[in-house]
């Protein structure tokens, strides 16, 4: 398959999509590629149903071809699984992710709290999950640059406590990339 100015399809007969949800639901999918020059994972939104899931990254800018090694749905569950193997191996901070369907539980540091999933999707070839935790929302973001973690404004996230039963987060100034 050759990308187009960084566009590919995934046509959904070939790889089994119509068979991923029920007709018309909106899920997430995990698309690993491989070129002579790059191995990659993206992730991408897909309407069951419909014949084909586009993904335009620029990371697929200028490549002359790519085989689509795997497509799979990607859900909470698998989210999780990513999120808290990378603070698990980066020691960024402390934090993981216990998932019961849309009902969590956040691990930070030794205590606990329960928290909402409210949406997962796709942009930019990363997945985010939209989370609620005493009545505040944030995103957490993982793809092939790491996981991050942002408010909704999307100002970096660079620690979460637990304090008096609320999460308080700690922020990083986020201009022009200078930010980290």
């Amino acid at each position: 398959m050759s990308p187009d100015s960084g566009l590919i399809s995934v046509y959904a007969p070939k790889f089994d999509l119509l068979n991923l949800g029920k007709k018309n639901e909106r899920i997430v999918l995990r698309i690993i590629f491989r070129s002579p020059s790059l191995n990659a994972t993206v992730f991408a939104n897909y309407v069951v149903g419909r014949k084909e899931a586009q993904i335009a990254i620029r990371l697929l800018n200028g490549l002359p071809d790519i085989d689509v090694v795997s497509v799979t749905r990607y859900g909470i569950d698998e989210f999780a699984r990513d999120v808290n193997r990378y603070f698990k191996e980066s020691s960024e901070m402390r934090f993981e992710i216990a998932t019961q369907g849309k009902k969590l539980k956040l691990k930070i540091g030794d205590r606990e709290i329960p928290a909402t999933a409210e949406e997962i999707y796709a942009s930019g070839g990363e997945a985010y999950l939209v989370i609620e935790c005493t009545s505040k929302k944030f995103r957490i973001a993982t793809g092939r640059d790491g996981t991050k973690i942002f408010d909704l404004q999307r100002r970096r996230i660079v620690g979460i406590e637990i304090k008096d039963d609320e999460i308080v987060f700690q922020r990083a100034f986020q201009h022009l990339g200078l930010a980290e």
